[in-house]
């Protein structure tokens, strides 16, 4: 007999079977429904395309963290690839119907019972317990369920590989707490195939701790499939216990299809294409104007992480590049640039002069200027690096290339920019300047770019992620207002 996977774990007779258990850190960030709830507010009412807007999709972002650090605990270290980016997924389209079904009861509350938009702070006030519900009551029982989840999908793939030597058997948790419910399914033992397994694979409700384990073939005996079946269905009768009646494990889902979030059905939406975007399978029509709108920014997000392993491996491969490259000294002019002698020499005296202009404006701040490397396919080392950050000065020659210039940065895996007008006697256009950086808010919302830092008469400035919290039009405000002080 020959086991294929070797990390799949036979149980015996009367093991205890230890689930992981992690408690909820009840750590979401309420700012981001405060935000979230100003702008609706502010347009007094709420409609789907908010969830696209910065404010909406930094409430979706938030939710998604939770459930994405239940994804890591539940799946352990090495998880299969392909079961992860699956949870991920309906973890995320899970967090934007959640998203839009609490900002629908939020605007909700905009109005007092004659009719009137409340006074702001009194709205504040009585959307809290929404807040409460949704991002704290609710998300700990979503953070649980996901967690148990994500543990039953990384295991099917390994039942599935082994099933011709295995069969799999219901264990509950065996305490106290166990419903009576899920206890009579206790033992139960069939095929890794059997029809029983597409129903009532755990968890099996919202906070439901079994799970199923592998057994050996000889080690039990099978139990009848439609007896088991029959007894299930006698124990689960109430709405919420239908509602897990899936294998979500073998789907790779964290959250049950049927769940009130989601759309009752993807079959005849014209957004589908042949993937469902939220694995229903009911009959009435889903809302598809909110599908659309997390289907696009779905795919923006997908867009941006692609752009951020582009900038994470160029950063792996310039670091390796240099590692152990020339030796490292400080500047006479300032302990705090460290300068190494293999740095690119037709270049030195101009990345000094920057380098010790930036550290005149930020006292804290600590700059290397690194060795000088090209790599195979010709892009060249980043000049700078600070803390983990790598980062590169661009000596522009005009305002229309700043955008341009930033964009290079971030190929040779740069975190920050410094963009230097004092090499070529620019004044600061500010108005340009200022357009060019609030149309990077992508890449400082993903934190693929951590910072701009701009360079005038040996004066220098920043901006970061911070300017963007209020939305692009705002950060346009602040950044002006930042650049200002060049003058």
């Amino acid at each position: 007999m020959t086991i294929d996977n070797e990390q799949l774990t036979i149980h015996n007779e009367g093991e205890t079977v230890n689930l992981i258990h992690v408690d909820f850190d009840d750590d979401f960030d309420d700012s981001y429904y405060e935000q979230a709830a100003e702008q609706i507010y502010d347009n007094g009412g709420y409609n789907p395309e908010m969830l696209s807007t910065q404010k909406g999709s930094a409430l979706i972002n938030e939710t998604f963290r939770v459930f994405n650090t239940a994804i890591d605990k539940g799946l352990g270290e090495e998880p299969d690839p392909a079961v992860s980016a699956a949870l991920r997924e309906n973890a995320f389209i899970f967090s934007g119907f959640k998203t839009h079904a609490e900002l629908e009861q939020v605007s909700q509350m905009l109005t007092d019972e004659k009719g009137n938009i409340k006074p702001f702070n009194e709205f504040l006030n009585d959307i809290q317990s929404i807040n409460k519900d949704y991002n704290h009551n609710y998300l700990r029982t979503e953070y649980n369920q996901a967690l148990q989840a994500a543990q039953m999908a990384g295991k099917w793939a390994d039942f599935e590989k082994n099933k011709d030597f295995i069969n799999l058997q219901y264990r509950t948790a065996n305490d106290e707490r166990v419903r009576a419910s899920h206890r009579i399914l206790h033992g139960t033992t069939l095929p890794v195939d059997d029809p029983f397994w597409k129903q009532y694979t755990p968890p099996n409700g919202w906070g439901c701790r079994c799970t199923v384990v592998a057994v050996l073939k000889d080690d039990y005996p099978v139990q009848d499939s439609h007896g088991s079946i029959a007894k299930a269905e006698s124990c689960f009768k109430t709405p919420k216990e239908k509602m897990f009646k899936e294998n979500l494990a073998e789907k790779k889902r964290l959250f049950p299809s049927k769940h009130p979030y989601l759309p009752k059905s993807c079959n005849s939406c014209p957004l589908n294409n042949g993937k469902q975007l939220a694995g229903t399978d009911g009959k009435k029509d889903c809302n598809s104007k909110v599908c659309k709108v997390i289907k696009d920014f779905k795919e923006k997000v997908e867009n941006t992480n692609s752009v951020t392993d582009k900038n994470r491996i160029a950063k792996e491969r310039t670091t390796k590049a240099a590692e152990g490259v020339g030796i490292w000294r400080k500047s006479k002019e300032n302990p705090r640039l460290r300068i190494n002698n293999k740095a690119d020499q037709t270049e030195i005296k101009e990345n000094t002069r920057c380098a010790l202009s930036v550290l005149k404006s930020f006292p804290e701040m600590e700059l290397g200027i690194r060795p000088h490397i090209i790599s195979k396919d010709g892009i060249k080392n980043p000049e700078f690096i600070s803390g983990d950050y790598l980062g590169d000065r661009k000596g522009i020659t005009g305002f229309n290339s700043v955008k341009d210039e930033i964009k290079k940065a971030l190929k040779q895996g740069c975190q920050f920019v410094i963009i230097d007008l004092d090499e070529h006697h620019l004044t600061p256009k500010i108005n340009d300047l200022k357009n060019d950086i609030k149309n990077k808010i992508a890449d400082f919302e993903s934190g693929i770019l951590k910072a701009v830092y701009i360079v005038f008469n040996d004066n220098a400035v920043v901006i970061t992620k911070d300017q963007f919290i209020k939305g692009k039009e705002i950060a346009g405000e602040k950044i002006r207002k930042i650049l200002n002080r060049l003058l």
